[in-house]
């Protein structure tokens, strides 16, 4: 089918007006109210401003704009939230020298990488799921993570404190932190896996059975878990599920440019606030946090550790094993003491930043192979699945990718409980006739379409 020629739907003109607002948001508007925090502005050169706008648009040649596989979700989260940022705010607040000079192409190349993610053959997979006891199995098991997930969370964690205003909610997450600390590692796990993952899945079976009652536990439940955290991504995390299930199911556009779009809504309401309300809400909360505080991090790493060498994942993967790091604090808190001042900020940073922190560019490949080695897991097992139901279980914990390193992601944030659930999914959400090979298309290496 050809390509519609309205500007609206070309995937390069939404990225050149993402780019355009995100430097004016940057330049006129966090610079100035967070010059403190680490966002200065320098001019670049018009060689730099080329590199940035062919780097960026790059991708677009390889990039899958329609939701064949949860996977895409994933690549265009990275694509928007990562790697746009830190190909613009780098070059304005570090001076990258040597081989840290490369960070650009590096990321490039690592872009170009997992958005092939896409074109892997999956794996011939069918565990039955058109069985009443497999449907029996999956009940089972989300009935005992409800039990069990909210039992802990429930026992562990003072609920009575109320809903906090979004000023008050770097004061809870100190008094969380403490909290977490008295309740052990359990209590730890139990948030982020419900939050991130079971009440995700909750919400997103509600809106398939189309029976709104059913979505008062997981909605409930994240006003709760959001009133003793203060994660705003937990309470704005509904509304993420929701838009992510209406853009995977639109006939208008494909997923690709509703995810493109709906970053430049974020960017231009931030930029109209203050003239049209007199605040800063969305610039300070959205643009700032989620849009360009994960490129100000990665400039941070490389930075810094191009300049003092390798973590070597001493306090990771390889903590207690592996002895040839020479920090006495984990990545994040070298960055939060170094840049922030204090060694009880932890800059969590993206998946590459984090690779970068113990292996140099080598771990960001490393990274990126490893995560696509997961997401062609995941698109294995949810190869018969409604597109939609599966993205949605793997939204929130994709959102981690963004400032958290990828085994983080995977244990805390609970990619590997939406692997299983993605795994156990019954035969009433899954799509395509039983025993059909559902093997990529040999065109263009997409998983088979699957009717939403």
């Amino acid at each position: 089918m050809a390509r519609s020629t309205h500007p609206l739907k070309s995937p390069v003109v939404g990225v050149v007006a993402y780019i355009l607002l995100l430097q004016a948001a940057y330049k006129h508007q966090i610079q100035p109210l967070f010059s403190n925090m680490g966002f200065s502005y320098r001019d670049l050169s018009i060689p730099e401003h080329l590199v940035i706008w062919i780097l960026a648009l790059v991708p677009l040649l390889t990039i899958p704009e329609r939701l064949k596989r949860p996977s895409v979700l994933v690549v265009w989260f990275i694509y928007l939230l990562v790697y746009i940022p830190s190909l613009l705010v780098p070059p304005h607040t570090v001076d990258l020298q040597g081989s840290a000079a490369a960070l650009p192409l590096v990321l490039a190349l690592a872009m170009l990488m997992l958005t092939m993610t896409g074109r892997l053959p999956l794996l011939n997979h069918d565990p039955g799921v058109s069985s009443r006891r497999g449907n029996d199995v999956f009940k089972v098991c989300v009935g005992i993570s409800v039990v069990f997930l909210y039992g802990v969370v429930f026992s562990s964690f003072d609920l009575s404190r109320g809903i906090p205003s979004l000023e008050d909610v770097y004061d809870v997450r100190l008094e969380y932190r403490d909290a977490v600390a008295q309740q052990g590692r359990l209590a730890a796990y139990a948030v982020p896996w419900t939050a991130s993952v079971l009440n995700p899945l909750l919400l997103v079976l509600a809106l398939r059975s189309r029976r709104p009652y059913l979505a008062v536990l997981p909605l409930v439940g994240q006003l709760a878990i959001f009133s003793f955290t203060g994660f705003k991504s937990v309470l704005f995390s509904a509304a993420l599920l929701v838009g992510i299930v209406a853009a995977a199911r639109s006939r208008r556009a494909p997923f690709g440019l509703w995810a493109l779009w709906g970053s430049n809504a974020i960017v231009a309401v931030g930029l109209l606030e203050p003239l049209l309300l007199g605040s800063n809400a969305v610039a300070v909360f959205l643009v700032r946090r989620l849009l360009l505080v994960p490129g100000l991090l990665t400039g941070y790493y490389v930075e810094y550790y191009s300049q003092h060498g390798f973590s070597w994942y001493g306090h990771g993967l390889l903590k207690g094993v592996f002895s040839a790091s020479r920090y006495t604090l984990s990545p994040p808190k070298v960055i939060g003491h170094e840049y922030f001042g204090s060694v009880a900020i932890n800059a969590n940073a993206s998946l590459w930043a984090d690779g970068y922190a113990n292996l140099g560019f080598v771990g960001v490949f490393v990274m990126t192979g490893a995560l696509m080695g997961l997401l062609w897991m995941f698109d294995s097992f949810s190869q018969r699945t409604d597109p939609a139901t599966t993205a949605a279980l793997l939204g929130i914990p994709a959102l981690s990718l963004t400032n958290a390193a990828l085994p983080t992601c995977i244990v805390t944030h609970g990619f590997w409980l939406a692997l299983l659930f993605a795994y156990l999914l019954p035969s009433q959400y899954r799509s395509g006739r039983r025993g059909r090979s559902s093997s990529p298309r040999p065109t263009d290496g997409a998983a088979a379409r699957t009717p939403t």
